[in-house]
């Protein structure tokens, strides 16, 4: 409902219903395929990032790091990861919206989106719209996520260690 006027559509029903009424069950899925795939460079450039600094911090301060310093480097890994997968992003909003603000993009797939996108705006400007606002949000959670897994699976082991092993 974000990117439409409340004269065009009342409510989140109404969006369900015209939905499903022009596109069929197809229109609820549009843009899923391409999550799939960004999912992909987000994933291996934020585990990458993030293994890969702990091991520099292991290699130079010669201990672990603490949780503070995992969730700094969980950070820079989630900025890394949403760098890596942001033009899909963009991709995806493009196709799930496509219905209602662009209709003549709505037939477009993956790469004739994305070779649209970079023909009339530009690889950066076109591609990484908005990846500013995301750095904000993402590599916060990011960080917690990668400590909270961290701290987890420590405990996690020391556990069962301790239950199994006695």
């Amino acid at each position: 409902m974000a990117v439409t006027n409340k004269s065009q559509f009342g409510n989140l029903v109404e969006i369900f219903k015209e939905t499903y009424k022009f596109e069929g069950l197809r229109g609820f899925y549009r843009g899923y395929t391409v999550s799939l795939i960004g999912a992909l460079p987000y994933a291996g450039s934020a585990y990458f990032v993030y293994e890969t600094l702990k091991i520099f911090h292991r290699n130079e301060k010669k201990k672990e790091p603490r949780p503070i310093e995992r969730m700094i480097y969980g950070a820079i890994a989630g900025a890394a990861g949403q760098t890596s997968s942001y033009p899909f992003d963009i991709i995806r909003r493009r196709m799930q919206t496509a219905f209602i603000l662009n209709k003549h993009e709505s037939d477009l797939g993956i790469l004739e989106l994305f070779s649209k996108i970079i023909r009339h705006e530009g690889f950066i400007k076109g591609l990484y719209k908005g990846l500013s606002m995301n750095w904000i949000k993402g590599p916060i959670a990011a960080g917690v996520g990668f400590m909270t897994y961290d701290i987890l699976q420590y405990f996690s082991r020391k556990t069962y260690v301790n239950i199994f092993h006695q």
